[in-house]
């Protein structure tokens, strides 16, 4: 990836596959395999946004569909 600028011209992407561990049922997102931690949409964005990379990112709210 010679020439390439971390930031600037090339970003890395993630795919949290949510709906993996999203319950209909209750509309919360259930992080049963980890912290058990239940959040709802809104506190899963915060989630996201609060993450800190040690890479280059972008985060861009418009790619999360509100409930």
């Amino acid at each position: 990836m010679q020439g390439y600028r971390p930031g600037q011209d090339i970003f890395i992407a993630m795919d949290a596959a949510s709906s993996e561990f999203y319950d209909k049922e209750t509309g919360l997102y259930h992080f049963h395999k980890s912290s058990g931690q239940k959040l709802n949409s809104d506190e899963m964005v915060d989630y996201w946004e609060k993450l800190d990379w040690q890479v280059p990112y972008r985060f861009n709210r418009r790619w999360i569909r509100r409930r």
